[in-house]
């Protein structure tokens, strides 16, 4: 028995929750609506982010009404009545991403509820959106896995970006650009990475993804997904029965060996030690 240590927290600091949330019955389009043109009433049943392009939509909302203008983003929620009126002075268009959020705690539901909405349809959001619709083909969808990874993506982005609507202030540039960072080391925790695609995924130059982690979380990018892999394995230890080489797999890493030194290294436990400790505390010793 080893003596009782606290190992660090698991979860990362910021999009925490997007290990825990996913995305299911995914539908992603547009719709260009003549002058006047409606929708619904209907009783919704997943999310969905609609952005306008053109013209402007009046969304009544279980009796309230919302009004969206040219080049913004409105968040419908699930379990609600709606109903859609265009702007009767031209034509409208919008696009949607719908989907079934899983994972969501009433704890998060209230804080989802709680986002203004419509926001301001920001330049990234936009071509997040575009990028979506790019992986429709005709009438079914291209690429499944991920286009539910980007629409998780971009529900989080609106979640971001909405908050700073509330909060009456523009996020910084840096900052945005390690959010995002970050958010695409987690939607990608298992595939390969590289500093190139954790750049690409933020919109910026590899170069300033590097300079930008070491400012803002005294790190490297790849030692953040490998701090990221590692946390997620521990997590994996205490709380599943899988065998320790398939989690160094499932986290991403070369070798059990390599899973090994990085969660020494980083818990002062080596991976048994630590599943050791979890029982411990799930099944006490008696006196």
């Amino acid at each position: 028995m080893i003596k009782k240590r606290n190992i660090p927290p698991q979860a990362p600091k910021i999009f925490a929750e997007t290990a825990s949330l996913g995305v299911s019955h995914l539908s992603i389009g547009e719709a260009h609506y003549p002058a006047g043109g409606t929708f619904g009433p209907r009783h919704m049943k997943y999310w969905s982010l609609i952005t306008v392009r053109k013209g402007r939509i009046k969304f009544v909302v279980d009796g309230k009404t919302f009004h969206a203008e040219p080049r913004t983003a409105f968040l419908s929620h699930p379990n609600t009545k709606e109903f859609y009126e265009c702007s009767p002075g031209g034509e409208t268009e919008h696009t949607w991403v719908r989907f079934q959020l899983n994972g969501v705690t009433s704890e998060m539901m209230e804080h989802f509820l709680a986002l203004p909405r419509p926001i301001p349809l920001s330049e990234e959001f936009h071509a997040r959106t575009l990028a979506i619709l790019r992986l429709t083909g005709g009438d079914h969808l291209r690429h499944k896995e991920q286009a539910q990874a980007m629409a998780l993506a971009l529900f989080w982005r609106y979640v971001a970006e909405a908050e700073r609507v509330k909060q009456g202030k523009q996020m910084p540039p840096a900052v945005l650009a390690v959010n995002l960072a970050q958010e695409y080391v987690h939607n990608h925790l298992y595939d390969p990475l590289t500093v190139a695609d954790i750049a690409l995924g933020a919109s910026i130059s590899p170069s300033q993804l590097t300079r930008l982690f070491r400012s803002k979380l005294d790190m490297t990018p790849m030692a953040y997904v490998w701090q990221v892999r590692t946390q997620r394995g521990i997590e994996l230890l205490q709380n599943t029965g899988l065998s320790i080489g398939l989690i160094a797999h499932q986290c991403g890493f070369k070798s059990q060996a390599h899973f090994t030194r990085r969660v020494k290294k980083y818990s002062g436990y080596a991976p048994g030690e630590i599943r050791e400790h979890a029982d411990s505390l799930a099944h006490p010793v008696a006196d």
